[in-house]
Parts: structure tokens; sequence; C-alpha cells
């Protein structure tokens, strides 16, 4: 089941947790690169639809993806990625990560922090084959996850090179919600950064877009994006992406 679809279920379910829990568990991954290891790595059991209202909707990223503990890492070889991604490496491309982690990470040293694990994360991704989907969703993630560490810096840089490749894509061929998404993701990185008239143009488009939405799958989608781009006029330039929160949004995801 795609993310869309997910997304559209669980903003229709009624039944939600009064406390906005999220859980984990821990299950063991092969290493990708040291190939005889295993990972202990965490895997999210429960969730509600309220994660999908949470400041990372402005990037839209969301729990698991969010949280440190999002980041999959293996203590043998130093492999960083977020969960569910430790799968499609290719021979050629753990080569290439294997030296890079040779010369990044040193095996027995005591566990990484979140900052280290991002920096390993992104020399890894650096080295694997993605499509333009998912390197603008993995630049968004950094963006989010860089942000509540307190590094602005390098999180509005992510946002930069994400709203760049967005811009791109947005001029060729999208299937609806991702486009709708794009259009959305657009108009608040514009604002955060200050292009105001730019971000007011995707916004424009989004609304249209919205108004015309047609497929099935993006119903539940079309509802949501309607809600969040009411919020897109509080953005500031500057500082968080997030505007600050209402009473009704107050939570915490990290």
């Amino acid at each position: 089941m795609n993310r869309i679809a997910v997304l559209t279920m669980t903003l229709l379910a009624t039944a939600l947790s009064p406390a906005f829990a999220t859980t984990w568990h821990q299950t063991e991954v092969d290493d990708p690169i040291a190939k005889s290891a295993r990972c202990q790595i965490n895997e999210p059991s429960s969730f509600g639809s309220y994660i999908y209202h949470w400041p990372s909707k402005y990037d839209q990223v969301f729990w698991p993806t969010t949280e440190g503990s999002g980041i999959g890492f293996c203590a043998e070889s130093g492999f960083a990625a977020f969960i569910g991604e430790f799968d499609d490496v290719s021979e050629t491309q753990r080569a290439e990560i294997a030296a890079y982690l040779s010369m990044n990470y040193q095996r027995g040293e005591k566990e990484p922090d979140r900052s280290k694990k991002l920096e390993l994360l992104e020399g890894c991704y650096a080295r694997r084959e993605l499509s333009a989907e998912r390197q603008i969703h993995l630049l968004r993630s950094l963006a989010y996850q860089y942000e509540t560490l307190g590094d602005q810096v390098s999180a509005d840089s992510r946002r930069r090179q994400a709203l760049e490749q967005i811009r791109v894509a947005l001029t060729g061929e999208l299937k609806e919600s991702r486009r709708l998404e794009y259009l959305f993701v657009a108009a608040a990185y514009e604002r955060e950064f200050g292009e105001v008239e730019a971000s007011k143009a995707h916004e424009k488009l989004l609304r249209s877009a919205l108004k015309s939405a047609t497929s099935d799958d993006s119903k539940g989608y079309v509802i949501y994006l309607g809600e969040l781009a009411d919020d897109l006029s509080r953005i500031e330039p500057g500082g968080k992406l997030a505007p600050p929160e209402r009473k009704d949004e107050a939570h915490s995801d990290s």
C-alpha cells in the first residue's frame, strides 16, 4: 500500500489515541555492508492519524523518519538508513559505501549520537541509486531531522536543495497526489525563505489543483492539504519552517 493510500485511510479513521502515543519494537535486519552481521533497529508498533498534524507536515514528511529512532544503524559496519530502506543496496553500491565507511566510521566505537548518524546516513545515501522522488523525500526528511537538532543552517540547506529539485519535477509529468504534495511543499519552503510572491504563485496553483483533483486515491489528501494550505500564510521567513503551534497542535515527536 502506498503512502498516500495509508494517509487517506488514517485521516478517515475516527478512533484516535487520546495520548497521541507512538510506540516502537526492536527487530533485527541483515547488515547490507558486513554481510555476516545483523543490525538491531527499531520499527513502528503503533501510531495514529495525529502524526500527520505534527510540525513535520510542512515538510510533508512524517513519523517515524522524523525521529532519531527512525534512523536504522548497524554497529558492525556503520551503515545507516531510514527504517524500511535497508534492502536495495547493489553490489556496486555496497563496495562504494564500504569504502566510505572505512574512512568515516571506526568499528567498536561507542554508539554515535543522532548528528553523527545523520552524517553517516547522508554519506551512505549519496552512494545509493535513488529516484528523483526518493532524493527529494530524503532531503526533506534530513531537513526536519537537522531542524529538531537545532541545526537550522543544515536544515535550510537541505530544503533549498529539495526545493530546486521540486521545481524541476513540477515541470514534468507527475501523478496527481505527487503534484499536490510538491506544490504545497514548494509554497511552504518559498515562504520560509522569504520568496513570498513565488510562494503565493505555487499556493494559487495548489488551490486550483485541489479543486480539479479527480483521482479517487487523492480524495483524502485533497481534504488534508486544503486545510494545511490555509496555514501557509502563518509561515514566517527565517527560523523554523513550522509556524508557532496553536493549542490544538501541541505534541512532541522528537
